[in-house]
């Protein structure tokens, strides 16, 4: 019951999107990217929300964050904890293949995760390298591009 509660509140929870620098969000973190500048680049996100995710995934020290962008996305590729070693895709869906095996854990938390990303235009996925988060470019989602 827990973890649907989890997910139910991520569908509603107050979300305010903005253009939200690169940098901020990874702020703490060693980041790794070929693009020089991370400040000048903007997301469309809840900045809260995205450093939540992050939180969650790398805990409190400094973590290695792997940075590349697409036309539409900037894709973080976080570190994968031993929790999440057997998931992979989507988490909320595999929350869902198993509510009794994965409620409570990281798995649960990831997935409420999904659900705000996805609200936000965005995508988590997880995989044997780590968990990916696609945050959607701020000049995309404006419609226009403004790169710097």
């Amino acid at each position: 019951m827990q973890a649907l509660t989890a997910i139910s509140r991520a569908r509603r929870r107050p979300l305010e999107a903005s253009g939200a620098p690169l940098r901020m969000l990874l702020g703490g973190h060693v980041v790794i990217s070929d693009d020089g500048d991370l400040g000048g680049r903007l997301v469309s996100v809840d900045p809260i929300a995205v450093r939540e995710i992050i939180d969650t995934v790398c805990g409190e020290e400094p973590t290695e964050i792997h940075v590349r962008r697409t036309d539409d996305f900037a894709v973080l590729r976080l570190p994968g904890p031993e929790a999440l070693a057997e998931v992979r895709g989507a988490p909320l869906v595999t929350l869902v293949q198993s509510l009794q095996m994965h409620a409570g854990t990281l798995v649960e938390s990831l997935a409420a995760a999904q659900v705000v990303t996805e609200r936000l235009g965005g995508r988590v996925e997880v995989d044997g390298n780590g968990v990916q988060l696609w945050l959607p470019r701020f000049e995309a989602a404006s419609g226009g591009r403004t790169d710097r």
